[in-house]
């Protein structure tokens, strides 16, 4: 069932207001005050507001030349034609290009009046566009404003839940040699990507809300426009190298299968073992970021600093002392991608913690 939203109601509303404003000053045909209405609708306030030189140029634009076609030769299947090809050039001229439909649209309106007091008539259908492109402005701004970083947040905490826990999985799924099904895998991945292109939209929009209101709208006290995009990056980064993770276990698992699955070594499971405590420090990490931005816990990090990359580093190397050949050189490549995956995520929220830190202290 499809649910009746803010848009539609704010739409319904406009050319309710726009019909009702044509009534009250006795302006007909209220038809092109309601598709003014319609169309000058935006999905935001910001859009609107940011639009609203802009709707109101090219519809001044599309009426004026319309109102001089039409007064100096009439309307007719050839000066449609012009009238609309000479609005659409001179929108794009003076950068208007979103808003050319708009502009012939009113220009049509105009032009197609009545041959009979064409001048009266075309005065009428220009205060009727006048009049539904106020009521989509005004119903748009004071009207179910929209709380753009809530939604954000919202969206944001649910991706984050998932890649983080995709991410963890994909290290476990390589250090118990349990790949995912191909399928399952890129339905995964795809629902995984379509929640961060929501986020991105949505930050998109608040991002554009912040800088046009010049407002500094915040969830817990410290989140910022700057935050969120911190965020978004990172979560799209751990979805990145988790997918980059899952792909190399089965090629593993093959090439194991290959050599007759041999147990592994002393040696190679203990690096198998950092890398579940890598997990841990990274899963760690995340925490303390989702607690910063969405329970408004202070700013802090957790450094395992270079004792931990020191330790992987020795078991390698007593691993690498050992074993020479083919087989190792593949295993080798397949665990520096994990490495690397989980040395970019434990870095990467590391650093977004210690830059939020600093840039709180800047502004005490």
């Amino acid at each position: 069932m499809i649910a009746i939203g803010p848009r539609m109601l704010k739409t319904g509303l406009a050319v309710g207001l726009a019909v009702y404003l044509c009534s009250l000053l006795k302006i007909e045909p209220y038809v092109y005050a309601a598709l003014s209405a319609l169309v000058n609708m935006k999905p935001s306030v910001v859009q609107s507001l940011r639009n609203a030189v802009e709707q109101v140029g090219t519809q001044f634009i599309g009426m004026t030349i319309a109102f001089a076609i039409g007064l100096a030769i009439g309307a007719n299947p050839v000066t449609i034609g012009l009238t609309t090809v000479l609005i659409i050039w001179t929108c794009l001229r003076v950068g208007w290009g979103t808003g050319i439909i708009m502009g012939v649209m009113a220009g049509l309106f105009v032009l197609t009046a009545p041959g009979e007091q064409y001048v009266s008539h075309a005065w009428v259908r220009v205060q009727a566009v006048l009049i539904g492109l106020f009521s989509a402005l005004l119903v748009n701004r004071l009207i179910f404003p929209p709380r753009y970083e809530e939604k954000l947040k919202a969206k944001l905490a649910e991706v984050n839940q998932q890649v983080i826990g995709l991410y963890s999985e994909a290290i476990d799924r390589f250090i118990n040699l349990e790949p995912i099904p191909v399928e399952e895998l890129h339905n995964r991945a795809a629902t995984a990507r379509k929640k961060l292109q929501g986020a991105w939209d949505l930050l998109k929009l608040y991002a554009e809300q912040d800088r046009v209101l010049q407002a500094n709208l915040t969830m817990g006290g410290s989140a910022t426009v700057d935050r969120w995009e911190d965020y978004y990056r990172y979560n799209k980064g751990c979805l990145d190298k988790a997918l980059e993770i899952l792909e190399v276990v089965p090629r593993r698992l093959a090439r194991r299968q290959a050599a007759g699955s041999p147990p592994p070594s002393p040696e190679f499971q203990a690096i198998l073992g950092h890398l579940a405590r890598g997990k841990e420090g990274v899963v760690a990490i995340n925490q303390q970021l989702y607690r910063c931005l969405f329970e408004g816990a202070p700013l802090s990090w957790t450094d395992t600093g270079e004792e931990y990359w020191h330790l992987v580093s020795e078991a390698i190397d007593r691993w690498s002392a050992r074993f020479a050949g083919s087989y190792y050189i593949h295993a080798f490549m397949e665990v520096a991608v994990v490495l690397n995956d989980l040395r970019w995520v434990a870095q990467t929220g590391k650093a977004i913690l210690q830059e939020w830190a600093s840039k709180g202290e800047e502004k005490q």
